[in-house]
């Protein structure tokens, strides 16, 4: 089922939220990149790849791994791997968009997350923090231009809270 969310379907208590206290980077993406090199793990991250061999063994551009690792949408990995991703097609694009405010929200209660009914990409908002809000489309349209999806999420949220 596309763009559904397993926390539909859990916890029993609802949509429940925790927020980093500090950056990602700081409080996931480095603890997990440590323990992983801690353990002899190359990571190549935010490095292109221009050739993946995995017959006869693992290399990346020519250097040999035991393992590999492919972290890449359906477009590269078929780049990379011609004929082993020919049923995967690629899914519609995904937006987040963060507005911080001129001013905190303060006393404007807003639930912890609304879900719409979807007029051309807003499916959901939610505060981040008294001055942040959150704008999702699960899955844009493909005829929605990049250039046009920060004014279309803020036109549609408008709709729903208009005095923003």
């Amino acid at each position: 089922m596309k763009s559904f969310h397993f926390y539909y379907l859990s916890p029993s208590r609802g949509l429940a939220f925790a927020r980093l206290t500090s950056t990602a980077e700081e409080a996931v993406m480095g603890p997990l990149a440590a323990r992983l090199r801690a353990q002899g793990v190359t990571l190549r991250v935010g490095t292109a790849v221009k050739s993946l061999q995995v017959e006869g063994g693992f290399a990346v551009d020519g250097e040999k791994f035991d393992a590999v690792v492919l972290a890449a949408n359906v477009t590269a990995a078929k780049a990379l791997l011609p004929g082993r991703f020919d049923a995967l097609t690629a899914g519609q694009r995904y937006a987040v968009l963060r507005l911080w405010l001129s001013k905190p929200l303060g006393g404007e209660k807003l639930p912890a997350f609304v879900a719409t009914e979807r007029v051309r990409a807003l499916d959901a908002f939610c505060p981040v923090s008294d001055e942040v809000l959150e704008l999702h489309s699960y899955a844009l349209p493909d005829d929605l231009a990049d250039a046009e999806v920060t004014r279309v999420l803020e036109e549609e949220f408008k709709k729903y809270v208009p005095h923003f």
